[in-house]
């Protein structure tokens, strides 16, 4: 632990915001055809993680390929620590497609403060607008991967 003095006023934990690690990525390429409006697990999107101190942020990325076979077709999407859901988009079209089928890879971030020195597991959730057929990691790959930030 670093500390560093400006105009006589110490500032002790110089290495907050440093990566202490990152988890394993998932790399996701199974496709997994999702017809819902209630929230489902999106298939290898769960990662458990270990934080090194209570005060430590988790940074999540899900980089989540879809594909929509017509138009008017989207999703909505959550995580979750364990069994608690921490953010979730607000809407079943957070992401939506409205010309015809298509193709697109949606990057999802969020920083968590887990509070804990357990292991943790993350995962993802989607549900679908109007219960319409979403294809995910169909003609792509997925990605989703943790970083533990010092706090």
């Amino acid at each position: 632990m670093a500390i560093i003095t400006l105009n006589n006023n110490s500032l002790v934990n110089a290495d907050v915001g440093k990566v202490l690690q990152v988890s394993n990525m998932a790399i996701i390429s199974s496709n997994q055809a999702v017809a819902t409006t209630t929230y489902t697990d999106l298939t290898g999107f769960n990662i458990s993680i270990t934080p090194s101190s209570t005060s430590s942020k988790i940074f999540m990325c899900a980089n989540i390929e879809t594909h929509a076979p017509s138009t008017t077709r989207g999703y909505g999407l959550k995580f979750f620590r364990n069994t608690t859901e921490i953010y979730g988009s607000g809407q079943l079209y957070s992401i939506f497609y409205v010309t015809g089928s298509g193709r697109q890879i949606a990057s999802w971030n969020y920083i968590d403060s887990p509070n804990t020195t357990s292991s943790t597991t993350y995962k993802v959730q989607v549900a679908t607008y109007n219960g319409d057929t979403l294809n995910f990691n169909q003609g792509s790959q997925s990605t989703f991967y943790l970083m533990e930030i010092a706090g």
